[in-house]
Formats: C-alpha cells, structure tokens, sequence
C-alpha cells in the first residue's frame, strides 16, 4: 500500500546511503482491515563498479508470532504465580528482564523498574550461593531435579527470600530455560517461586508445641 511505502522509504534511504542492510518489524492495516505484522530487511544491491545502485527487500508475514508473543506476555503479567525472566550467560552476570506483578505481592517490590534488579539481591544472603549454583546447573543443561527431572529445568528447592522490609518469605524454585543461547551466549531462563511461608510458619509452630507442651 502507498501507507507500506511511505512507511519504508526512510529505511530504505539509510540502506542505500550507508550501505548496510536493515531488519524492522512492520505493522500494517490491509485494504479489509485486518491488522498483520511483517519482518521486513531491506537490503543494497550492489552495481558494477561495487557501489550501492538500488535496494531491495523480503517481508515475512510474522503476525501469528507476534500474537502468541502478545498472549505469552498477558499470561505473564497477570499469572498469579510470582515468575521472573531473567538472562544469564554472556558478557553480564545474571539480571532480570521481567518481573510480573505476583512478585511484587511477594517481596514488596515493584514490577515496573525491576529490569536491571539482580535476583540475588533479594535471596536470603545464607542462599545465595545454593541459588547462584542452581542456576548455573541449569543452565549448563545438568539434571537438577530432586527426582531426577529433566535437564534444563530445576524445581523443589526450597529458598528464602527477603522482602522490603527484611522479612524472610520461604519459597519453592522452578527455573527453566527458554530457547537455545544466544549467539552471544547468553540463554534466557524462567524462575517461578512458589510461597511456603505461612506452611513454614505452622511447622515451626507445630514444632515448638511438641517441644514445650508436657507429654
């Protein structure tokens, strides 16, 4: 459509300026109106004497994508269950991407903003190391499972975090991994805890009856 064209010309005045290729994700309304998305490179095309004579381009229709990306992210953001997505791997130490709005309900910490957070700072410092090396198992593909469970994916190891104000939140934590590394090597994972704390509370409760009524 000229609404396409018009869209592109800028790209395409870049490539056929500097010479480099150009890939952009492009959201159009068709003549029907219905909405697609598209992943578009625009490429130079090279004359005899090796200087850039014209542009060309491909388009992918990548609309399906984009919408399970959209409802992934939905699903995300309104789980119940406290889930980070973290990266790890690469030239950076471990950092969280994302952080749903359960583990702000969690550990009183606002999703919006935790991007740069370091999830070892809200482990219980005793923890941390257990934690750190979990996560490395994982990532290196090791079987971690308490049962025996598939590599890539740990899950039933019980941890402490700390919330805002100090106090231990016992949890259980999953982490998986999403996809294949990078070719900068960094791999992306999903870390889900599940809150144990008010069972932990009545077990020490319990315990601490049994050792101080009279039998």
């Amino acid at each position: 459509s000229a609404e396409a064209r018009a869209a592109m010309r800028p790209d395409e005045e870049q490539v056929a300026r500097t010479g480099s290729p150009a890939t952009f994700e492009q959201h159009l309304v068709l003549a029907d109106g219905e909405e697609r998305t598209y992943l578009t490179t625009i490429f130079p095309l090279l004359g005899d004497d090796a200087a850039v004579a014209g542009v060309g381009g491909i388009a992918t229709d990548v609309t399906e994508r984009a919408r399970a990306e959209e409802r992934l992210a939905a699903v995300f953001a309104h789980s119940p269950v406290p889930t980070l997505r973290m990266v790890t791997g690469g030239d950076r130490r471990t950092q969280v991407l994302d952080a749903n709005e359960a583990v702000r309900a969690l550990v009183g910490l606002e999703a919006v903003g935790m991007g740069a957070e370091d999830l070892f700072g809200v482990v219980h410092p005793q923890d941390r190391p257990m934690t750190r090396s979990l996560m490395d198992s994982v990532v290196a593909g090791a079987s971690t499972h308490h049962d025996g469970g598939e590599d890539g994916r740990v899950v039933g190891r019980e941890i402490r975090l700390l919330d805002a104000e100090g106090r231990v939140r016992w949890v259980i934590l999953s982490v998986s991994l999403v996809g294949r590394p990078s070719a900068d090597g960094e791999q992306e994972l999903i870390v889900q805890f599940e809150d144990t704390t008010t069972l932990k509370t009545a077990e020490a409760a319990l315990t601490e009856r049994a050792l101080t009524d009279p039998v």
